[in-house]
């Protein structure tokens, strides 16, 4: 049902045969039955069928024990999820084949001049923004949080929308000067692409009375959503709001 995973085995055929002189084998693992598994290889595709296509082992995972032991171990992980496992054993590389430069690893691995260390880096960076930073949001620990974040203009964006929101409303440092800061930063480092951040700008303008300002925010971001946004609707609703309080002011 994967059609990424299917999208991508003439490539995983292709790792195969290049490094097969190499000791490299190339397995591709399915948490589906047996019989599922086998259904699908004699599938047809196009004028052969998918089984034929893939020259790569096929394995299934019976008990779960490597989905449970690899895959849900990891703090995130979207499918087709690749790893590579050294000559001793130890995962080297893990990531999305075509995304995180599979093929350079594996290259670089087979040479024997990998440096796992930049990975492993970007890997704990990765998590560490996944796991950690909700935690350091939830205590309100907004320097550690936006230390975390650093460049990332959404997590910068969400620094800002929990100081503004919080959780069901409820925050106890509304630092409105630091979730200004971090909006217009959010919305700069995102080439000027990202509505949500103008609509913060505009609800702080609008908390600190400054009704022209927050309809101007909320325009821009309503505007920028248009024709079909997902925040369309809300946008209009708050824009509307922010009027009707400059109406009656």
């Amino acid at each position: 049902w994967c059609a990424p995973c299917i999208a991508g085995f003439p490539a995983l055929s292709d790792l195969q045969n290049e490094f097969a002189d190499e000791g490299v084998i190339v397995v591709a693992l399915s948490d589906e039955t047996p019989e599922k598994v086998e259904s699908f290889l004699d599938r047809p595709f196009r004028d052969t069928t998918h089984g034929e296509r893939m020259e790569f082992v096929v394995a299934t995972d019976p008990d779960g024990s490597v989905r449970a032991g690899v895959l849900e171990a990891m703090w995130k992980y979207y499918i087709p999820q690749s790893l590579v496992i050294d000559r001793d054993g130890t995962i080297a590389w893990m990531g999305i084949p075509d995304e995180d430069g599979l093929e350079s690893a594996l290259t670089q691995i087979v040479a024997g001049d990998y440096d796992p260390a930049p990975w492993r880096n970007a890997y704990e960076l990765r998590r560490a923004r996944n796991v950690v930073f909700p935690t350091l949001l939830d205590e309100e620990r907004w320097d550690q949080a936006e230390a975390l974040a650093g460049d990332d203009w959404e997590r910068l964006n969400d620094i800002a929308a929990r100081i503004v929101f919080g959780v069901d409303g409820a925050v106890s440092d509304r630092d409105l000067d630091r979730a200004d800061r971090l909006a217009s930063t959010a919305f700069e480092r995102s080439g000027q692409a990202a509505s949500f951040p103008l609509h913060l700008l505009g609800a702080i303008a609008f908390e600190r009375g400054e009704f022209d300002r927050a309809i101007e925010f909320e325009r821009r971001a309503y505007t920028m959503s248009l024709p079909d946004g997902e925040w369309l609707e809300f946008y209009a609703e708050t824009l509307a709001r922010y009027e009707a309080a400059l109406e009656g002011k």
